[in-house]
């Protein structure tokens, strides 16, 4: 893999996003965090198109190559922050219990906050998933709930000051695919070798396609996305995955992301991430997810139009401009299936109880700390 014509490719897009207004670097800002108060934020999935998998620097989540995201709303995730001046030690409760994973995720993102905004002390989340679907692996909860947890925090941190690039920086630091989940509509994380770190982030290219319509068959899985990220690096095949990338994301640039080409590029690097993991015996899909992408296979040969992908799991989701595509595929299946829309307002209905819940723990969690 060479580096240098990464960097070169990268720096050429960066230039084509920066003249066309759609990306610019964060904003240097004070951080300003205040005890006693709780800051919300709130978080939805999405689904690559051009996808990624590996980091170029692990430790800042700088990505070998930019990647291409549409909002879903199958989910969303809502989080509560405070700060403890005097706080040793971070908390993060998830769905109800203490999340030793995702304090282990948080850690990076919080020590940067600490050494790059003068913060001391400490930080308690108190985090909540809500979904339409059971357990089910592909379906970027890890998007939403950095989206969710690094608004949060910057709410607290700079308050009205906060703004998307700010919050989409800060994820990225928890979960890279977390740095595209800030926007709702067609997102752009830019992330290349030698990128400045207050350039990598997301920006919104483009609003939610315009009649699109999708759904997903979520599938359970015990793949482990962190791995994932080790396999695909070490296999022989990444380097000229990577550099594949390039050219196809100029066009969808130059195509000012059309729907069809975002669905096809999708499809494509389904295949392409799939045959990555393989080559290092990671199997993403299960029995079940296999028989459903042959006959995803066998419909599409004669429904032009009818596009298909996944990530890192068996989850597959479905998507046309004509609804009665789907509407034919999934009658002609015997399996569970999850339509999308556009609804990103689902958490305003939960709001007022989520923010009751949050505040009795972060109470509680505050008491255990004196």
């Amino acid at each position: 893999m060479n580096i240098d014509s990464l960097t070169s490719e990268g720096r050429k897009i960066e230039r084509k996003l920066s003249e066309q207004g759609l990306i610019s670097e964060t904003r240097i800002v004070k951080a300003r965090p205040e005890e006693g108060i709780t800051s919300i934020g709130v978080g939805y999935p999405m689904k690559a198109m051009e996808k990624f998998l590996g980091y170029y620097d692990g430790p800042m989540k700088i990505a070998f190559n930019p990647s291409v995201s549409i909002s879903t709303d199958f989910s969303f995730c809502l989080s509560a922050c405070r700060y403890v001046a005097k706080g040793s030690r971070d908390i993060v409760y998830l769905d109800g219990s203490m999340s030793e994973q995702y304090q282990e995720r948080a850690k990076a993102a919080l020590d940067y906050v600490r050494r790059e905004y003068g913060v001391k002390g400490s930080f308690h989340f108190y985090i909540k998933r809500y979904r339409k679907y059971g357990e089910a692996k592909g379906m970027s909860e890890s998007a939403s709930v950095a989206t969710s947890v690094s608004m949060a925090i910057s709410k607290l941190l700079f308050q009205s000051e906060s703004d998307d690039p700010l919050i989409s920086e800060l994820a990225r630091l928890v979960s890279g695919s977390g740095t595209r989940g800030v926007f709702r509509g067609t997102s752009f994380w830019l992330s290349y070798p030698g990128i400045s770190p207050r350039m990598c982030h997301a920006t919104k290219v483009a609003d939610f396609p315009k009649g699109l319509n999708y759904g997903i068959f979520p599938k359970p899985s015990e793949v482990k996305t962190s791995s994932a990220h080790q396999v695909a690096v070490a296999s022989d095949f990444y380097g000229a995955w990577v550099e594949s990338k390039y050219p196809a994301l100029n066009e969808l640039i130059d195509s000012s992301f059309e729907t069809t080409k975002l669905l096809a590029r999708g499809q494509q690097e389904m295949y392409n991430l799939n045959a990555i993991l393989l080559s290092g015996s990671v199997f993403l899909q299960t029995p079940e997810s296999i028989g459903l992408i042959h006959s995803l296979q066998k419909f599409q040969r004669s429904n032009d139009g009818f596009f298909f992908t996944g990530d890192t799991g068996p989850s597959i989701m479905i998507a046309s401009m004509d609804p009665a595509l789907l509407s034919e595929f999934t009658s002609s299946v015997n399996d569970t299936y999850l339509r999308g829309g556009q609804d990103f307002h689902q958490h305003e209905a939960e709001m007022d109880v989520f923010r009751k819940e949050a505040e009795a723990s972060l109470d509680e969690m505050a008491s255990g700390c004196r």
